[in-house]
């Protein structure tokens, strides 16, 4: 089993995932939603919150380290503006198949 840090993984996903328009418009509402769910799967399990971690701390710590988010952004930007790699036409990014057509082609 894997442990991670709940703000770290809500950063990663939300500022990787979303556009800019939609955190500024649900974000708040996203985070009040996804502590609501913890809560109540807590619930379920007749496990306790973690002592002192509320909606608000939740929210407010998310804020705090919004840094680390644009941090997220930064590094995914490349991947998502960036070209796929099989439609590249830089030569040997195309897959093998195809790089051993084009020499057969070149040397006919």
């Amino acid at each position: 089993m894997e442990f991670g840090n709940v703000y770290e993984e809500l950063h990663n996903f939300f500022f990787t995932s979303t556009s800019a328009e939609f955190r500024e418009k649900g974000l708040k509402f996203c985070l009040e939603s996804y502590f609501q769910e913890f809560e109540r799967v807590l619930r379920n399990l007749g496990t306790e919150l973690p002592q002192g971690f509320t909606e608000e701390e939740l929210v407010g710590t998310f804020y705090e380290n919004i840094e680390y988010g644009f941090a997220y952004e930064l590094v995914a930007i490349p991947f998502q503006l960036g070209e796929p790699l099989n439609d590249s036409h830089t030569p040997g990014n195309q897959p093998a198949g195809e790089r051993w057509r084009r020499r057969r082609r070149a040397t006919s």
